[in-house]
Parts: structure tokens; C-alpha cells; sequence
């Protein structure tokens, strides 16, 4: 592989050939698909995240449910409470 010193010598000694000669006319669709075909395992991380957010959420409300009605000590739980009562009247 070329070094940078190399390469940068090459640019400068050949600067007139550089500034004189265009490219081929499919230079650019050439390099655009080589640029497509580099990205194109492109991976969408966003079904994965939403996935990842409903599992904690689930986490989280049931470890809370299972707080209040096995491992805290309080007899009366106004917040589950509340909750049945909520649910009851709409029965």
C-alpha cells in the first residue's frame, strides 16, 4: 500500500495532469454504485430498540406489582387498592 508521503508527492509532481484531464464520463455512476455497494449491509437498529423498551417496561411493572403484593409489609396498599377499585366500578 502506498504511504501518505508517497502519495502526496505523486498528487504534486503530476499537479498539472491532475488539473488538465477530467474523468470519464461514468466515473461518477462507477463510483456511486462502489459507495452503495459498500453500505449496503446497513442495519436499522430501531425494531431492535422498541423491543428492547417493551421488555423493560414489562420488567418494570411487574417487578413493582410483585414489590407491592409479596415483598412489601404494609397490609394496606393504597396504590393497588386504588387500582382494584378502578378496575371494580368499571365492571
Amino acid at each position: 500500500m502506498v504511504s501518505e508521503d508517497k502519495l502526496e508527492e505523486l498528487i504534486k509532481k503530476n499537479k498539472d495532469e491532475f488539473n488538465e484531464y477530467e474523468p470519464e464520463g461514468n466515473h461518477q455512476e462507477h463510483f456511486l454504485i462502489k459507495l452503495a455497494n459498500r453500505f449496503k449491509e446497513f442495519v436499522n437498529i430501531i425494531p431492535y430498540l422498541v423491543k428492547v423498551l417493551i421488555v423493560t417496561v414489562f420488567v418494570f411493572v411487574i417487578s413493582i406489582l410483585v414489590w407491592y403484593n409479596y415483598i412489601y409489609k404494609v397490609k394496606n396498599h393504597p396504590i393497588i387498592d386504588a387500582i382494584k377499585e378502578k378496575i371494580e366500578t368499571k365492571k
